[in-house]
């Protein structure tokens, strides 16, 4: 099969392009996620403790994913086919791709599970009955937590032959190419990819604990500078 350039190419188009935002997004989030999981570890009052440790468990997944997103694996998705490769770190270590597609599919659904919870208990602590739901909470969220990180294997077994899947991903990317949209669909991918930092910035503002926290971080207060005088000692007339 012969495949020509399209004339329509950008550097939005590459890998290159992607694999650079992605890294400035790292060198972005990182330091966030870490200071916001400082918040609600030490900056929550007493009248968030039952929610506290569910807050922190969503950041800690949602952090997570973001790092195996933009630094681990830094997908390359080939739209309109469900197939890419991967330009991360974990490319770079000469992870198999399969390996890297399953991190990320298992930290998505346990983050979709730890948001869950969370919401979940919050109903439950409002809900001051002891009805059907008290007696199968705990069996359904064990079934859920395994469920997250097992929904993925079926999928192992749709995988068609790499060989034949590339030939059939060729023609329909390249189809697709020539209408110039690769550049529009990474930079959908790029602005989905922010969920996990977009998240953890509102956490940070719209609970009031951590907003006074860190605006009094960023307030510098001026103190009034100390200015230096001299004494004087008389001195003793003979």
């Amino acid at each position: 099969m012969v495949v020509s350039c399209s004339e329509n190419y950008s550097y939005l188009n590459s890998i290159e392009f992607t694999s650079i935002v992605y890294h400035c997004l790292t060198i972005v989030e990182v330091p966030i996620h870490v200071y916001v999981g400082y918040l609600i570890l030490f900056k929550s009052p007493n009248s968030m403790k039952t929610v506290k440790w569910y807050m922190f468990n969503v950041h800690f997944w949602i952090s997570l994913l973001d790092v195996s997103f933009s630094f681990l694996t830094a997908p390359y998705i080939l739209f309109p086919t469900f197939s890419g490769y991967g330009s991360g770190f974990l490319m770079w270590l000469g992870v198999d791709p399969f390996v890297q597609t399953t991190l990320v599919i298992i930290l998505t659904g346990t983050t979709v599970l730890s948001i869950a919870v969370l919401f979940e208990n919050r109903y439950t602590i409002m809900d001051s009955s002891y009805g059907f739901w008290s007696h199968v909470r705990k069996s359904l969220l064990i079934i859920f937590q395994l469920a997250a990180v097992t929904y993925f294997i079926p999928f192992y077994y749709l995988l068609p032959d790499q060989t034949s899947g590339l030939e059939v991903i060729m023609e329909v990317f390249v189809r697709s190419y020539e209408e110039d949209v690769t550049a529009i669909n990474n930079i959908c991918l790029l602005i989905v990819s922010n969920h996990g930092i977009v998240t953890t910035i509102s956490i940070m503002f719209i609970h009031k604990p951590y907003r006074d926290a860190t605006f009094r971080y960023l307030r510098t207060e001026r103190k009034p500078k100390a200015e230096p005088f001299s004494v004087v000692l008389p001195t003793a007339i003979a």
